[in-house]
């Protein structure tokens, strides 16, 4: 048990238009007010320094963004795939990957929670509506970021569903990838009602935890919201 509070590093976004990286503040919010010190990660493809940088930290947090480069899990780029930033894919991946050897924990909100599975060789979802189809829309652009688009159900025992100690969750959603096969080692541990994967976690590490939805766009009185950041940090302690 470290005498100081975690220091979480968090992936940055890419804004192409502006040739600007920077970090969305909720993200930030839900890790201070539960404990934690939240520092931006160095927007760098030198692996050697994002190597360093991991020395420092007791945690990752994969933010959401772009989609992921199909070319990580062995397929072709489709028409339907959005925008993809190679440098973050870069990051990314290399940070999950590195971050499982070092053992740090990891939490991974949309695209973290693809990246985890990409990046530890599963494969995505390129596009939810024309691979999955329509019954539920992931991406329905609800005036507020903390309405609610649709309920997942979690399934029996696994750690995510025993930190909320509830069986379904009510969540807003902002994706048009999924899951498609997990990675070796990671498990399913909730689904929306159409099939859509939307939480995992792997069953070999302490904490590496993936959801489809963004808790931190939640209000940070949310108590989901604050059981699970707050699993995270306690498990950077």
């Amino acid at each position: 048990m470290k005498n100081r509070k975690p220091l979480i590093g968090v992936t940055p976004l890419y804004d192409p238009e502006t040739d600007k990286w920077w970090i969305q503040l909720p993200y930030m919010k839900h890790l201070e007010v539960n404990g934690a010190v939240p520092v931006m990660i160095q927007p760098t493809t030198d692996t050697n320094t994002l190597e360093e940088t991991l020395k420092y930290l007791d945690g990752v947090l994969l933010t959401g963004g772009p989609d992921v480069d199909p070319a990580h899990y062995g397929e072709k780029i489709l028409p339907e795939c959005g925008y993809i930033c190679k440098e973050r894919d870069v990051i990314d991946c290399f940070i999950a990957r590195r971050a499982m050897e070092l053992d740090l924990p990891i939490f991974g909100i949309c695209r973290g929670h693809q990246v985890i599975n990409a990046a530890l060789g599963g494969a995505l979802y390129q596009d939810i509506p024309s691979q999955i189809g329509k019954s539920i829309n992931h991406r329905p652009g609800l005036p507020e970021p903390h309405d609610i688009a649709h309920t997942v159900t979690f399934t029996e025992g696994n750690p995510i569903a025993r930190c909320l100690g509830r069986k379904t969750v009510e969540v807003n959603s902002f994706h048009h990838q999924s899951v498609k096969t997990p990675a070796p080692g990671i498990e399913i541990a909730a689904t929306s009602p159409d099939g859509v994967v939307e939480a995992l976690y792997h069953k070999e590490h302490r904490f590496v935890w993936g959801l489809q939805w963004h808790p931190e766009k939640m209000p940070v009185t949310d108590p989901v919201s604050i059981k699970l950041f707050s699993a995270f940090i306690e498990a950077c302690k």
